[in-house]
């Protein structure tokens, strides 16, 4: 009789500790607290089953902002092992932000501060199943990205709602560069080409690329002595100022052999 005794009080004890046992499994794994743009309504909570069985999120609730919000499933309220599940502020936001996503959606009122703040997912029974406290200097704030748990540790990650997150995958913080204004002439870009300018035929173009009106200056120089040689047009010069010098000097000295100069005696 004293067997029997043990044997049900054994069995009774374990069936209340399996729920407990199940309900531990279950993770927070993600958090979207600060999203891009307007936060009303968009805001989400990512969870996970990461027991090895079923494990039904009813009557659970998510304590936040020192008030515990009910926990309502939108079709289904079971997780399978290893499943994800998002708790959403905005069902309906939340799908239309995430079209793609396929996974067991849970409605939820609540509003996450961008500052930091504790969460806690419980149980029917208010047993604490889960809980973090984010930090907005892990970074996540309206760029995009989230905070996940990743080998224990929480860190920055491309927002993938109902996935698990790339080790590689972070979304820029960088905002995108401005693209350099194009000028002509100091501080520009210039092009001369010489296919449309009469004056320089077929010799090419002359580029002046960007910076300061010295750079420009010898940019235009360098550019223009690589394309073309001066030698020839100076030589050419040269022989032009020879023969106008030459043709010049000669009729004086012709002009002064024509006169003769004679004396006369008294």
């Amino acid at each position: 009789m004293w067997n029997r005794c043990q044997h049900s009080f054994v069995a009774l004890f374990v069936l209340a500790l399996a729920p407990a046992s199940a309900f531990a499994n279950v993770a927070i794994t993600e958090v979207m607290y600060d999203v891009p743009g307007a936060d009303t309504g968009r805001e989400w909570i990512e969870i996970q089953n990461t027991g090895s069985t079923a494990v039904t999120v009813s009557g659970w609730k998510l304590f936040e902002g020192g008030v515990n919000h009910k926990i309502l499933a939108v079709k289904n309220s079971t997780l399978a092992p290893g499943a994800y599940g998002v708790i959403a502020d905005t069902p309906e936001k939340f799908s239309a932000d995430w079209p793609g996503f396929s996974g067991t959606l849970f409605e939820s009122s609540f509003s996450l501060k961008n500052t930091g703040e504790s969460l806690v997912v419980r149980d029917a029974s208010s047993t604490d199943i889960a809980s973090i406290t984010y930090d907005p200097g892990l970074g996540a704030g309206g760029d995009g990205n989230t905070l996940n748990l990743i080998a224990g540790a929480w860190v920055l990650r491309q927002a993938s709602p109902g996935a698990s997150p790339s080790e590689a995958a972070i979304a820029s913080q960088e905002k995108p560069a401005k693209s350099p204004a194009t000028k002509t002439g100091v501080s520009g870009v210039s092009k001369v080409d010489g296919a449309n300018d009469p004056a320089l035929g077929s010799r090419g173009a002359v580029t002046i690329s960007g910076g300061a009106a010295g750079r420009s200056a010898e940019a235009a120089t360098v550019s223009f002595f690589s394309n073309h040689s001066i030698f020839p047009y100076a030589l050419g010069l040269c022989a032009v100022i020879g023969i106008g010098i030459a043709a010049a000097i000669r009729p004086r000295k012709q002009a002064k052999g024509e006169y003769t100069i004679i004396e006369e005696k008294s």
